[in-house]
């Protein structure tokens, strides 16, 4: 699970999702025999008006989640296939499937997959919905096969998942506390309700935010808990990682600075080969202890993160021990990884820097102070360190070389809550 997603294009249409809705709410009044009501009448109106706000491939899609919600009520009719074709559909929904192929996968189901357990098929047709990116249906089919398997934590933390993506805030919100209150959860559901409550808090100002924390905290050492009494053949590694995690990182949020920094450490003890922990740690202690942040974001680029952040904290620093052969080679792969231009610009700098001490030929380090320059023109220190080397190669090297002063790290704060939220929820999707 990732607080990040991308609706699909249909569902980024509020026309699209609001049909979606009626379309739903016309089903359930027709499971109740309501059919014929006057509500009915209204909802099939409100659809006819949306159905003009689609294009021919949105209304198509309308149709065919309209065939997929009668296996909601029992009443799917499946089409017809032949007894050589239906022979094949196993075969053929896994190559779909195993190809990405999910369309293809929803369309098959419609033939009839009586080969699946009902629950199976529930949980197939949302995880295509899901993978579609269109979140809504994704929740009436997961929910419904959690309905028909409550039994399985697996179905209950796509219905958060899916609750979450879709938007439906309050409904999500209202499900986590539930499962967090509810003694008997499972472990994989408490650590997904820890997500929630996480991604939530994150979204609020501090004051507001500490109440959840807290109960991100009360619920994962809760499913560590309930994790470690679990035979070891049912025990999730991914989740234990997670939760172990996350705890860490929601101790941070609620200043709780030595519970935290411990909890970091049990972290690199237990998954020393893990870059993330690695590098969690190291942009939790780069505003505290700056020398224990170098060892944390060394053994990170040892292990080879692909985080930006190990490869700029460590750069700087090399950069100010005079370790310029070390500062290249970061600045090398720092540059595949920069999402933003105004890091681009510091790697770029400090290689410029870097090879200057060398004594790589001007040129060289003139096209690396232009291109930083040209990524990042509102940096000072930069353009500074620019005009420096540029009247220093005019003079044809008279006087003393250049005092060239580099561009200092940025706070790495706000990375860590970036990382954080990615590395503390994403490792067991």
């Amino acid at each position: 699970m990732s607080p990040e997603h991308t609706p699909s294009r249909f569902a980024a249409n509020p026309a699209y999702v609001r049909c979606q809705r009626l379309l739903k709410e016309l089903q359930e009044l027709m499971a109740r025999g309501e059919g014929e009501s006057e509500r009915a009448d209204a909802v099939r109106d409100a659809m006819e008006a949306i159905r003009n706000e689609l294009d021919a491939a949105e209304s198509l899609r309308i149709e065919e989640l309209s065939a997929d919600l009668y296996m909601l009520t029992d009443e799917e009719i499946f089409q017809d296939i032949s007894p050589e074709e239906r022979a094949t559909l196993p075969k053929r929904l896994q190559r779909a499937f195993d190809a990405g192929r999910f369309e293809e996968v929803l369309t098959l189901l419609r033939y009839g997959a009586d080969f699946l357990p009902r629950e199976a098929i529930a949980y197939l047709r949302g995880g295509c919905w899901f993978r579609l990116h269109d979140y809504e249906p994704a929740v009436w089919f997961f929910q419904y096969a959690h309905e028909l398997a409550p039994r399985d934590p697996g179905t209950a933390v796509m219905v958060l998942d899916a609750l979450w993506r879709a938007g439906r805030q309050a409904d999500v919100m209202e499900r986590a506390r539930g499962i967090v209150e509810n003694p008997s959860a499972h472990p994989q559901e408490l650590l997904a309700a820890a997500h929630i409550l996480f991604c939530w808090a994150e979204q609020q100002e501090e004051a507001a935010a500490m109440p959840f924390y807290g109960m991100v905290v009360q619920a994962i050492e809760r499913a560590l808990e309930k994790e470690a009494s679990l035979p070891p053949a049912e025990r999730i590694p991914a989740m234990t990682f997670t939760g172990r995690v996350g705890r860490a990182l929601a101790l941070e949020r609620l200043g709780r600075e030595s519970e935290a920094r411990r909890a970091h450490q049990v972290n690199l003890q237990e998954y020393p080969k893990d870059h993330h922990v690695w590098t969690l740690a190291g942009l939790f202690e780069s505003q505290r202890d700056v020398q224990r942040a170098v060892r944390y974001f060394q053994r990170a680029v040892e292990l080879e993160s692909r985080h930006v952040w190990p490869y700029l904290f460590l750069a700087y620093h090399r950069l100010e021990e005079g370790r310029f052969q070390e500062v290249i080679d970061l600045c090398r792969t720092g540059i595949e990884l920069a999402p933003w231009k105004e890091d681009l610009a510091r790697f770029y700098e400090w290689s410029a820097i870097a090879r200057h001490r060398l004594g790589d030929p001007d040129r060289t380090v003139l096209e690396l102070f232009e291109t930083a320059t040209r990524l990042d023109p509102l940096n000072l220190a930069i353009r500074q360190n620019r005009e420096a080397f540029e009247r220093f190669v005019a003079a044809q090297h008279a006087g003393p070389p250049p005092r060239l002063e580099a561009s200092a790290v940025p706070n790495l704060s706000e990375a860590f809550r970036a990382l954080s939220a990615f590395v503390t929820f994403a490792q067991a999707a």
